[in-house]
Formats: structure tokens, C-alpha cells, sequence
């Protein structure tokens, strides 16, 4: 696990889901990164990982960067 769970549950307070948390710290740690890495780095299933990626983007959290394959980038706190 890349963040503490005291990490994950003060995250939580900001409105974001538990995938959500996970993904955008390892997105943090990575800095720029694929679909496919962060899903295995953060334990989240990929079949979830595109759809959740898009809602942190949404949510100013994430950039995506149209490259092929997709590349998120994470906004800085």
C-alpha cells in the first residue's frame, strides 16, 4: 500500500470514494502513468480503473492527456 489508512480515511473528507483515494495517491506517487499501472499499484480493478480515472478528472484531481495509450497526470494538493 502506498498511503497509510490515516492517509486514505483524511482523504475521504474531501468527497472521495475509496477507488478514488487509492487511485489518486498512486497516481501521486507515479507522477504520469497508464490505466493499466495504476489499477495493479493501487489494487483497484481495472475494469473500474478508466471510469473512476474520468471522475477524478472531472474532479480537478487528474489530467488526462491524450496520448496512445491514455496518460493521467495527478494535480498536486
Amino acid at each position: 500500500m502506498l498511503a497509510s489508512q490515516k492517509v486514505l480515511d483524511s482523504l475521504k473528507g474531501i468527497g472521495l470514494n475509496l477507488y478514488e483515494r487509492k487511485l489518486w495517491v498512486a497516481l501521486l506517487a507515479r507522477g504520469t502513468s497508464t490505466a493499466g499501472e495504476l489499477s495493479t499499484i493501487a489494487s483497484v480493478p481495472r475494469s473500474r480503473t478508466y471510469d473512476i480515472l474520468q471522475s477524478l478528472a472531472e474532479k480537478g484531481f487528474v489530467v488526462v492527456q491524450t496520448a496512445k495509450p491514455l496518460k493521467y497526470v495527478a494535480v498536486a494538493p
